[in-house]
């Protein structure tokens, strides 16, 4: 589990770039939270995205192997 001192790197790594300042601001306002919530909980997202990609991966690699 980080600890505050990493996710306040992350919150200010996101909200220093452009980018991606506009995307949690969007983001933010869309889940009516302020923004260092919304960088949190959009970074939380992409994260759980990219465990289901690569669960289907993995998925679809051992269905592969058994054919």
């Amino acid at each position: 589990m980080p600890d505050d001192d990493d996710v306040a790197d992350v919150v200010l790594y996101i909200r220093c770039r452009p980018e991606l300042r506009d995307a949690v601001r969007a983001y933010a306002e869309r889940r009516r939270v302020n923004q260092n919530a919304g960088a949190i909980m959009l970074l939380t997202d992409a994260l759980q995205a990219e465990e289901r990609r690569a669960d289907a991966r993995r998925r679809y690699a051992a269905r592969k192997a058994q054919s």
